[in-house]
């Protein structure tokens, strides 16, 4: 299972990895600083950060009326009328713009969670979903560098860069091309929810800005009423990353974000904060146990990071990690999908965010009611006896509630790993049970390649994980190194 600049693209993975996972202070581009206690301001208080948008009263229409001034923290910007080419630089304002129904003529470059192509996979899926042409990605940007010329090249009459990092030189030389809406205060530090509501008065759409905003709203209060499982618990939001750990303070927009569920700060977050003004503190690993709630929520960059944490060194000695009360947030595309959210992105990563959660509080009952499925049995019917019997074994294999004999005969070595099936037995007893569900088998001779995905309590929490397994004398096994390489995720590493 795997997730996790004061350039655009180049620092964003800086921050992300180096730093700490400092996310809210990073986008497709411009620039922030490399300190990250200044470079993700958004995190300190959506609403001490002003939005001065002004705009002429809406038509009897209920349209709005243009010119629309909007003041920022380079003067006043005019947009005599609705436009109709706009292009997005920075974080956020490429979402906010398709979600009110303006696909961009360009958009950022994204390295860190964007495809190939440098797009984001929830944009593209909400462009598609309209039935409209995929924007113009703008070349990736270097350090403090912005595409003048291929921003000018896609001929915009109004460029959105209110959450970036762009200077007063860069404002003045994009102003030349077309009317800018820089940022309200200062470089990426533009609230989350303002970002859609100064692109809804740009784009003359601000009454659909409030109902995006709304829809937002009721998608995770129902995200919470489907899981009262959280209602009450605590949370901390960590990293390790290079050497240092990292707690989020309830100021940075991931933490609201467990709130808005349901869930409470722990009181361990506010008392060793030791009073930092900062969105986060960074806390010895001598201290780690004084870090105590009821869920520990962790940014883990790589799989390799992942497993670290979970079996090496202090942050394996945790608490919350001996008991199984871990969600993993994994993926750099589920990662950025909250750090901070966009108009698109927080719903198209509120499922399986809330599922890790709904885990790790001991639950992992889909909200839905979907059951999960039959012990040692595949997710989908192969055609293939031989892939059947490939993705039967494996599910029976990483079933928590199988019985260990009929493990026993396709493991390696099933008395080296008998205290550990045991051990994995009474942690997926915490989770509601542990799944493992095939979804596709590829078949290459002896061997074979398990497409699954994973469920705690018939609830999907990881999807499209792979691992191998072999057929020996005629019969599928899994090596006690694959074995013990998903027990190591799974909170309960082979001795």
């Amino acid at each position: 299972m795997s997730i996790v600049a004061t350039s655009p693209i180049a620092r964003r993975v800086l921050l992300l990895l180096a730093c700490a996972l400092v996310l809210t202070a990073c986008g497709g581009g411009g620039a922030a600083d490399d300190d990250p206690t200044e470079s993700a301001a958004d995190a300190e208080g959506t609403e001490e950060a002003a939005n001065t948008t002004e705009s002429a009263p809406d038509g009897a229409d209920g349209e709005a009326t243009f010119p629309v001034e909007i003041g920022h923290a380079f003067g006043t910007t005019t947009i005599s009328e609705p436009p109709e080419r706009v292009v997005t630089w920075g974080w956020g304002s490429t979402d906010a713009a398709i979600a009110l129904g303006v696909v961009p003529v360009a958009v950022p470059f994204d390295a860190y969670a964007g495809d190939e192509e440098g797009r984001l996979p929830w944009a593209v899926e909400a462009v598609e979903a309209m039935g409209a042409e995929l924007p113009e990605v703008l070349p990736a940007a270097t350090a403090d560098e912005v595409p003048f010329e291929a921003i000018a090249a896609a001929e915009p009459d109004v460029i959105l860069a209110h959450y970036s990092g762009i200077t007063e030189s860069d404002y003045e030389l994009l102003s030349a091309i077309a009317p800018t809406v820089a940022y309200p205060d200062a470089p990426w530090t533009t609230p989350w929810r303002d970002v859609v509501q100064i692109a809804g008065e740009a784009l003359g759409r601000a009454d659909e800005a409030d109902e995006i905003l709304a829809e937002i709203d009721e998608a995770v209060a129902a995200a919470a009423a489907d899981h009262p499982e959280l209602e009450g618990l605590t949370v901390a939001n960590v990293v390790d990353a290079a050497g240092t750990f990292y707690v989020y303070k309830e100021a940075d927009p991931r933490v609201g974000f467990m709130t808005d569920l349901g869930l409470e700060v722990a009181e361990s977050v506010t008392a060793l904060s030791d009073g930092a003004e900062t969105f986060f503190f960074t806390l010895s690993y001598e201290r780690l146990a004084d870090l105590t709630s009821d869920i520990l929520v962790v940014y883990a960059a790589t799989e390799a990071d992942e497993t670290a944490f979970l079996t090496d060194g202090p942050t394996a000695d945790m608490a919350q990690v001996q008991e199984g009360r871990v969600a993993l947030v994994s993926g750099p595309a589920l990662i950025s999908s909250v750090s901070p959210p966009t108009a698109l992105s927080l719903t198209w990563g509120l499922d399986e965010y809330v599922a890790a959660l709904s885990a790790a509080a001991g639950e992992g009952v889909a909200a839905d009611g979907t059951a999960e499925p039959a012990e040692g049995t595949a997710a989908v019917t192969f055609e293939d006896p031989d892939a059947q019997a490939a993705a039967d074994a494996w599910a029976l294999v990483f079933d928590s509630a199988a019985d260990i004999e009929s493990k026993s005969a396709h493991l390696e070595d099933p008395a080296e790993v008998a205290d550990t099936l045991a051990a994995y037995a009474e942690t997926g007893e915490s989770f509601g049970g542990i799944t493992l569900a095939a979804t596709d088998v590829a078949l290459d001779g002896e061997a074979a390649t398990i497409t699954y995905d994973i469920l705690f309590g018939g609830s999907s929490a990881y999807g499209d994980q792979t691992g191998q397994i072999d057929r020996v004398d005629g019969t599928w096994t899994v090596s006690t190194a694959t074995f013990c390489q998903f027990m190591a995720t799974a909170r309960t590493p082979c001795a």
